[in-house]
This record gives C-alpha cells, structure tokens and sequence, in this order.
C-alpha cells in the first residue's frame, strides 16, 4: 500500500491508519460458496437444458431455409433413371453395376435359389415447399419426400431384372 504525502501541509507531521476489516459467518464464505454454486448450477442445468434447446433448433432449422433454393437433401443412394436405363437385362455383369449404381448395395439372398442374388439401393429425397420469400430468407411450410428403391435382380452374376420404386409423402419436418 503507498500514499503520497501531502505538501500543501508543509512540515505538519501526517498520520496514516490502516485498518483491517475480517469477515466472518456467510461473508467469509461467499467468495468461495458464489462460484461453487454457479459452477454445480451449470453442470446441472446442462444435461437438463440440452435436448430442449437441440428440439428447439430442429424445429427452426425446419421451418426456416436460409439462401437460394438449392439442391434437395439426398440420403442414402438415388440413382437416376438414365443410370437404370444404362442397365440392360442379360448384359449387364454384377461389377458393371456396382461401378454404375455404387458399391453398397442391401443384398438379399435365397437359400432355395443360391444361383440368384437381389441388390437393392434405397434413397430419399427431401425437398422444401418454400413460402414468404425475402431476399435470403424463406419459411417451409413442410416437405415433400421421395423414398427411391431400385432393385437389381442377378443371376449367375448377370442382371436378371430391374424395378424401380418411387413413392411419395409429406413431412412437417424432416427426419
């Protein structure tokens, strides 16, 4: 601790006291018990608090689209119909549509029917049905969903067949 001495009182001898102030009972406790609480509030009221706020961003994330209209959100694998079309029954091997379709088929097999294989592609398609446009900013009022399937019947390693579904639905929000 430093005080300057005054000189407007010349040689007048000055005093300095200095006091020292203790707590005691809560308020010696207080600079430690303040944060412990704050600290054991936080830790408590995250795990609480959490799933209530990612709801809550779900929900504005779905109803609320930023930025042009861009490409729907695809899951899983789509393929296009000219790729199906590439696919030609008694021609077309079991590697030329992994290249062609993508190399993660579901495959089913039959016990009864060892010679024969059925690779299946499942897909979907999200799109948002936009309304009140400003400039970047658009609200959804929901989506329009396409469950896509292709199934590639093999046999001997030789497409069989081809079929392809496309189903569709609406969603308030996206799953």
């Amino acid at each position: 601790m430093s005080l300057y001495l005054d000189r407007s009182e010349g040689i007048t001898p000055q005093t300095l006291s200095v006091q020292f102030g203790y707590f005691s009972g809560w308020q010696a406790w207080a600079p430690i018990l303040i944060p412990a609480l704050f600290f054991l509030a936080g830790n408590i009221a995250g795990p609480l608090l959490s799933p209530v706020v990612r709801q809550l961003g779900r929900k504005v994330s779905a109803r609320v689209h930023l930025g042009r209209e861009g490409p729907p959100r695809e899951q899983g694998t789509v393929i296009p119909r000219e790729t199906l079309a590439r696919i030609v029954p008694g021609q077309t091997t079991h590697e030329q549509v992994l290249q062609l379709c993508g190399p993660d088929p579901e495959e089913h097999e039959q016990l009864t029917a060892p010679d024969q294989r059925v690779l299946i592609y499942r897909g979907r398609v999200l799109v948002p049905r936009r309304r009140r446009v400003v400039g970047w900013l658009a609200t959804v009022s929901g989506w329009d969903v396409e469950h896509h399937e292709a199934e590639i019947t093999l046999e001997r390693n030789v497409v069989r067949d081809v079929q392809a579904r496309v189903r569709r639905s609406r969603l308030s929000e996206p799953g």
